[in-house]
C-alpha cells in the first residue's frame, strides 16, 4: 500500500521524495487546461508527508516533449504543446522522433499555480523539469522557464524552494557547457538549490575523470552564484 510505501520511505533515512516517474509529468494529472486528476498522485504524496518525509516536485517531467502521433498514448493529448507553444531544439530525446515544444507562458503559470494550490502546505520544494538539456537544448529556452518558475512560485509563496537546473551528463548531455550558459544568461539568481546528474562520470574509460567533472560543476557554482547549494543526484 501506498502507506507502506511511504513508511518504507522514512525508514530507509530519506529526507524527500522526488517526483520523477512517479506520475508528475504534466500529461499525466492536467488533462485538459484546468481539468486535474490528483487521485494517483495524492496516493503517494499525502502519506509520504504524513509520514515526515518532504516531496520534492518535479515539474514538467517531459512535458515538453510532443510526439508527432497525438495517438502514440491515448490519454495524453499534449494540449499545451499543441495549441500555444513555439517549437525548441531538442537534443537527447531526437532519437526517438520526439520534438520539443514550449508551453506559453500563461499555460504555465496556470499549471503551477494549479500545483500550488493542491498542495499547498504540503509540497514545499520543486524542481523545474528534469534534465532540460535533453529537451531543451537552447539553455536560453531553460532560462526563461526557470525565471519564469521562480518568479510564479515564490510569488504564490517566498518560502517555497525552487531546484534549478538538473542537467545531465548523459546522452551527450554537455552538462559543464550548458551550466555555464545558463550561468551567463542570469539563471542562477533564480534558484534556491542547483541540481545536476553526472550519470556520464561513472563510464569508465572517460578522459575527464568523475573528479574533475565535479570540480568543474563546483567551479561553475561559485562562478555565477557563490555558496549556493547544490543537489547531486
Amino acid at each position: 500500500t501506498t502507506t507502506d510505501f511511504a513508511r518504507r520511505v522514512r525508514l530507509g533515512g530519506n529526507a524527500m521524495l522526488r517526483t520523477q516517474d512517479i506520475g508528475s509529468q504534466w500529461v499525466d494529472f492536467e488533462y485538459e487546461r484546468g481539468v486535474f486528476d490528483w487521485n494517483y498522485l495524492d496516493r503517494i504524496i499525502k502519506p509520504v508527508a504524513e509520514s515526515g518525509v518532504e516531496t520534492m516536485f518535479v515539474l514538467g517531467g517531459s512535458a515538453f516533449m510532443a510526439w508527432d502521433d497525438p495517438k502514440k498514448d491515448g490519454r495524453r493529448r499534449d494540449w499545451y504543446v499543441r495549441r500555444n507553444s513555439r517549437e525548441a531544439r531538442v537534443h537527447g530525446f531526437a532519437r526517438w522522433g520526439a520534438k520539443s515544444r514550449i508551453p506559453s507562458d500563461a499555460d504555465w503559470i496556470e499549471h503551477l499555480t494549479g500545483i500550488y494550490a493542491h498542495y499547498k502546505g504540503i509540497v514545499n520544494w520543486y524542481e523545474a523539469i528534469n534534465e532540460p538539456n535533453l529537451q531543451l537544448a537552447d539553455p536560453d529556452d531553460y532560462t526563461d522557464i526557470l525565471k519564469l518558475s521562480y518568479r510564479t512560485l515564490k510569488g504564490l509563496d517566498p518560502k517555497l524552494k525552487v531546484v534549478g537546473i538538473c542537467a545531465t551528463g548523459d546522452f551527450g548531455g554537455q552538462i559543464g557547457a550548458y551550466v555555464e550558459a545558463i550561468g551567463r544568461a542570469g539563471g542562477f539568481q533564480h534558484l534556491d538549490y542547483m541540481s545536476f546528474h553526472p550519470y556520464d562520470a561513472a563510464v569508465d574509460g572517460l578522459k575527464v575523470s568523475a573528479e574533475r567533472q565535479l570540480d568543474g560543476i563546483t567551479a561553475l557554482c561559485e562562478k555565477f552564484r557563490p555558496g549556493v547549494p547544490r543537489i547531486q543526484d
